[in-house]
């Protein structure tokens, strides 16, 4: 994200950000209700577009039809009715887009249940599952389409502390496995253990480290 900023009625997030996220890195956003939070992560996943500014995917502006949006997945809670009976259907149905075979997207559902810990649930219907286990469900649907940028708006909502903090250390984990850079955001700064970078964000203004730490350069002599 560069220099972008957002306005809504009465100047309200008018701010300018610019954010870097690099693959298989976590970064976490604490901010109270209305602070801009969800807003910086829809401009993040394309799904809103600023009024200045340029938000950019593997180097392309998102705003471009060059932009590849099918690799940016948004984690979304809930499970309307109309996209399955099962949790296996739920979390299939990103991948039916895109005329894959019938195989091929079953095979795409269980293997993204069984990363999350929960491919014994493939058959339940969504609303016999826990909030852990929808919270898991969710994540599995996010994953289905093999994402490089995954963004999440409070996943561990509803969740307990220590069901919060086994949800982000397996978000972590996949993050690290399958270089997926992660932007997730929480409503309390304790829900955010474990996180490569922590910004918080007020009234649209980010403070922080907003971009990833460089690696230690040394200079090889040769021979």
């Amino acid at each position: 994200m560069e220099a972008v900023s957002k306005r809504f009625a009465r100047g309200v997030g008018a701010a300018e950000v610019s954010l870097d996220v690099d693959a298989g890195e976590v970064v976490g956003v604490w901010g109270r209700r209305r602070s801009g939070r969800s807003t910086l992560l829809r401009l993040a996943a394309g799904v809103e577009r600023p009024d200045a500014g340029v938000v950019r995917f593997e180097g392309v502006d998102l705003s471009s039809r060059a932009a590849s949006r099918d690799r940016i997945a948004v984690w979304h809670a809930a499970f309307p009715p109309d996209h399955g009976r099962s949790v296996e259907r739920q979390v299939a149905v990103a991948a039916r887009r895109g005329r894959r075979p019938a195989g091929q997207v079953r095979s795409r559902s269980c293997e993204a249940l069984a990363r999350v810990g929960i491919a014994d649930l493939a058959d339940r219907a969504p609303h016999e599952l826990d909030h852990a286990e929808r919270g898991r469900a969710a994540l599995a649907r996010a994953l289905v389409m093999r994402p490089r940028l995954l963004v999440l708006d409070e996943p561990a909502s509803g969740l307990d502390a220590r069901e919060a903090e086994r949800l982000l250390e397996l978000i972590v984990a996949i993050a690290r496995a399958d270089r997926i850079a992660v932007l997730l955001s929480a409503s309390e700064i304790g829900q955010l253990g474990g996180v490569d970078r922590c910004l918080s964000i007020n009234r649209g203004v980010v403070r922080g480290t907003t971009t990833p730490a460089k690696a230690d350069v040394r200079r090889i002599h040769g021979t």
